[in-house]
């Protein structure tokens, strides 16, 4: 075998081991993730009913109901509260969904717990994806909610997914390196 055959065949080789092992994990560049689509729909409703408002988002919560149960899944997430502020107006709009029907409620006053999610994203690791990295690490995790936000920390550049564990404490997520650490805050 020549030369050039090996390199030939160490090149295929090398590109079938990094398509099976990115295959464990698939990264989202071609279409929106569960976040951005609950996001989007959340603005298609805040259109319709909340016009007057200039509306920023900065925090989206999901759980499996208002009590939640434990889950595994994304699709498992069925009770959603997206945060929306009017800088200007001094007015927040919460956003609720739930199963499918929205509604929402507006409150006086700013939402000043996190930064503002700039649009459009740049997330890499959905929801799911963020699961399973975490369960590879701990299988017999169970998370009760995830928060998606930017923290107000100049450490922070990216958004991240932050799960309530069952067993208390946190699961920190970057959404764009899907690095993260464990957190008892």
């Amino acid at each position: 075998m020549g030369k050039r055959m090996k390199l030939v065949t160490f090149l295929i080789t090398a590109i079938m081991i990094v398509l099976v092992l990115g295959g464990c994990v698939l990264p989202r560049f071609t279409h929106d993730t569960l976040i951005e689509i609950m996001i989007s729909r959340a603005r298609v409703y805040l259109a319709q009913n909340h016009p007057e408002f200039d509306l920023k988002l900065f925090a989206v919560y999901a759980s499996t109901d208002e009590v939640p149960e434990p889950f595994d899944k994304a699709d498992d997430l069925a009770y959603w509260r997206l945060i929306f502020s009017d800088i200007d107006l001094a007015k927040s709009v919460e956003v609720f969904c739930k199963d499918e029907s929205w509604s929402s409620i507006v409150v006086d006053g700013i939402w000043m717990e996190d930064a503002y999610l700039l649009d459009p994203f740049y997330i890499v690791y959905d929801i799911q994806d963020a699961i399973n990295i975490i369960s590879n690490r701990d299988p017999f995790l169970k998370c009760l909610r995830m928060y998606f936000h930017l923290p107000i920390d100049p450490n922070y550049n990216h958004p991240e997914y932050k799960f309530r564990i069952e067993d208390g404490g946190f699961v920190n997520f970057n959404s764009v390196t899907g690095e993260f650490v464990f957190s008892n805050d």
